[in-house]
């Protein structure tokens, strides 16, 4: 199985792909187009503002690639996920819809959802294990897509799951064995 990592040129580019070749040695970073067409996993991973990442994977021509991609598993990391929704309140750019809802802001102070936090499952592999998070707008639970959720003040979806797309908003590279865990799940489904 063939991985590419989209180099967006943002945030923590280079930890999740340590992370993933931990999971396999046929891993690349991906800069241009060229490189995307005999992968069977893409990544789209950063820490990044949405209208940032939008506007990287447009630069870069994967934007609509990515958003008509039917044959390949796409997973999104923390703002990877977010720009796989409709919008957000972040931003003024319209994300992959993939998911058709709209990002929101935590209410409560501090607004960062960082450090630890356990998620909640029907998924037993899942359920009650704890990740590390680290972001300020959140996807709502949506029982149609919602794989796992949280909670910090709000229930949100932690990780989503529609067709060939995921989205992961904690960071598994940053998660330990139950980061690597989840990694290796999604992409041997």
């Amino acid at each position: 199985m063939k991985i590419g990592l989209l180099n967006l040129d943002v945030g923590n580019i280079r930890s999740v792909y340590n992370v993933l070749k931990k999971i396999s040695n046929n891993i690349e970073l991906i800069d241009r187009v060229e490189e995307y067409d005999d992968k069977d996993v893409i990544f789209l991973a950063g820490v990044s503002s949405f209208d940032s990442q939008i506007h990287k994977l447009k630069e870069k021509n994967f934007y609509e690639m990515v958003k008509v991609e039917k044959n390949k598993k796409i997973v999104g990391i923390c703002s990877g996920m977010q720009i796989m929704f409709s919008s957000s309140s972040e931003g003024k750019e319209l994300g992959l819809n993939i998911f058709d809802e709209s990002l929101k802001k935590f209410s409560q102070l501090p607004s960062t959802h960082i450090g630890w936090n356990k998620v909640f499952s029907k998924n037993e592999n899942i359920n009650d294990k704890e990740f590390y998070f680290c972001h300020s707008y959140y996807a709502p639970v949506n029982e149609k897509h919602t794989i796992a959720k949280c909670h910090n003040g709000v229930n949100f979806s932690c990780i989503v799951n529609k067709d060939n797309f995921f989205g992961i908003q904690f960071h598994p590279e940053k998660s330990g064995n139950n980061g690597l865990s989840i990694l290796k799940s999604i992409i041997n489904i």
